[in-house]
């Protein structure tokens, strides 16, 4: 809806509120006459069925996310930890994926170059438009301090307003992390 990518985990916080309303209507069909609720019995028992599947899917589905997990975890959370330790508080950092990088350098405020936690880059994205626009618009706009960039992800940024304005503080390289691309720190005025 805002037109960036629809990733899977975007709709997370949206189960608690479908549990909920589940248990709702179980709740609501519970409290039925038993007259009224004699041909829910069947469908009950389908829906348990159903939920159990699923469920099964889900715990079967764990296994191979733990023997391979995602490789940018470590990369990220290197970068966040260091920044937490060689930034100041206030130091605001720019990166494409702020989830796990913003959490070991909070309290550090992000920029955001897909536009998830600023609205304003979110509104920038039609068919033409890559990533690295945003990422060179929200620069821009929001003049980080800090620039965390997957190493040739965005060469035209990185050979111009990078090499220009920032200084390369930090590498954190794709062999000692698992990650396919090093990752950078750039420090900007």
């Amino acid at each position: 809806c805002l037109g960036g990518d629809a990733l899977f985990w975007y709709y997370a916080p949206l189960v608690p509120g479908m549990v909920a309303m589940i248990g709702l209507g179980l709740e609501a069909i519970k409290r039925l006459p038993l007259p009224a609720r004699a041909g829910y019995r069947s469908q009950s028992g389908l829906a348990v069925l159903i939920l159990g599947g699923v469920a099964v899917f889900q715990i079967i589905s764990l296994h191979p996310i733990r023997e391979n997990p995602d490789s940018r975890l470590v990369a990220y959370h290197l970068a966040g930890e260091w920044l937490a330790q060689n930034t100041l508080p206030t130091a605001t950092i720019g990166t494409l994926e702020v989830g796990v990088i913003g959490y070991y350098a909070a309290p550090r405020p992000m920029v955001d170059f897909a536009g998830l936690i600023q609205p304003e880059v979110a509104t920038l994205f039609a068919p033409e438009i890559t990533y690295q626009n945003t990422a060179i618009w929200a620069i821009g706009e929001y003049t980080p301090n800090f620039l965390v960039l997957q190493d040739g992800l965005f060469p035209h940024l990185e050979q111009t307003w990078v090499a220009a304005h920032c200084v390369r503080v930090k590498r954190f390289p794709g062999e000692e992390t698992g990650y396919s691309a090093d990752l950078i720190v750039y420090k900007c005025p």
